[in-house]
This record gives structure tokens, C-alpha cells and sequence, in this order.
């Protein structure tokens, strides 16, 4: 099953220095919608975070 890669996503996020709360100001969302994308891994926002991230969305899916 394709879902979306947390880990490189706060991987990313901890190289930049930011925070959920900076994450979810960036990206026009409150912080419980990015715990909740965490934990749910929806493939569908890899969009999102790869382009406030400067990342190629691909790179944000993993399959498990």
C-alpha cells in the first residue's frame, strides 16, 4: 500500500529547523490536521509538503 513518507517528511522539516506548528502556519492548516496527516499518511497530500519542502512529490511516498 502506497502512503505517504512521515519520516522523510520530518526529516526534511527537522534539516530546515521547523517545528509542526511552522509546518502548519506555511501551509495554511492548523497543527491537528498535520498529527492527523501523520498518522493517516494520505498519499494525496504528498503535494502539499513537497512543495513547501522544495521536494519532487515522488520522493514523499513510499510503499508498505
Amino acid at each position: 500500500m502506497l502512503k505517504l513518507d512521515v519520516d522523510k517528511i520530518k526529516k526534511e522539516m527537522a534539516k530546515r529547523d521547523l517545528t509542526v506548528i511552522d509546518m502548519s502556519k506555511r501551509l495554511g492548516v492548523t497543527s491537528a490536521w498535520i498529527y492527523d496527516i501523520f498518522t493517516r499518511r494520505p498519499i494525496t497530500q504528498a503535494d502539499m509538503f513537497a512543495e513547501d519542502l522544495d521536494l519532487d512529490p515522488k520522493d514523499l511516498i513510499v510503499n508498505e
